[in-house]
């Protein structure tokens, strides 16, 4: 069964922040029809650069929430109460003789093992939405290299902004535009090679690319062969 609503983030203030008044209403409607039919509706201010980022966390949030209403379904179907004449329960272990009722500790120690899971997850175990950053990383993608990129490229984009910062994803973009080279396997094949080399912000990158310069060089790398080889990888797996 579908929900009524969809979950709106504090986050979301900070990334819609130079957007007019009537922009964040438009990308808010927006996301009420989105989350209503599941169709993505027609934009064409400032906030279509915006709703990926937003469609793609209600995609997550509603999948998170349909584990949950099977999960519950289960729980039921296994839990049913029968009810005798009497108005008693039958067809159920008396509490006293429940073999897991004493379980308090076990759970405050389940919720502490648990912790940094949740955490990372955020309230009720479902994921964190996109931050600034990341949601500036998408509008900044989606505006000056591909308006209509696929959600996947789009998800990949948002882990190396929230892994390596925004700074970092745009020095990629800056980079592939430069290189007459604006697609995502270009882009991708920068930033897997900056993650892998242990880049987690642009003071990194500067750091990497002054230890590895040469005079020959320049620090230069060859990216578009490093995409087909990285994407080569890729299929044969």
């Amino acid at each position: 069964m579908a929900r009524e609503y969809f979950p709106a983030y504090h986050s979301y203030l900070e990334a819609m922040e130079e957007l007019t008044d009537a922009e964040k209403g438009r990308l808010f409607t927006a996301c009420l029809l989105y989350s209503k039919t599941g169709e993505a509706p027609q934009l064409s201010g400032n906030e279509r650069y915006l709703f990926p980022a937003f469609r793609s966390q209600i995609d997550r949030d509603n999948e998170e929430y349909a584990k949950k209403c099977a999960k519950n379904r289960k729980n039921g179907e296994l839990g049913g109460k029968r009810t005798g004449a009497n108005g008693s329960e039958r067809g159920r272990t008396p509490p006293e003789r429940l073999p897991n009722a004493p379980q308090e500790k076990g759970k405050e120690e389940g919720k502490e093992k648990g912790k940094g899971k949740g955490e990372e997850e955020g309230d009720g175990g479902y994921p964190l939405p996109p931050t600034s950053a990341a949601a500036d990383v998408l509008a900044d993608y989606l505006n000056r290299v591909n308006p209509s990129a696929s959600q996947r490229s789009l998800d990949e984009l948002r882990g190396y902004a929230e892994s390596m910062g925004a700074d970092v994803c745009r020095r990629a973009i800056d980079i592939a535009l430069d290189s007459k080279k604006a697609n995502w396997p270009y882009i991708r094949a920068i930033l897997r090679d900056k993650q892998a080399r242990g880049v987690r912000c642009l003071a990194d990158w500067d750091t990497l690319e002054a230890e590895h310069r040469t005079p020959a060089t320049g620090g230069r790398t060859d990216w578009a062969a490093l995409a087909a080889r990285m994407d080569a990888e890729e299929g044969t797996k």
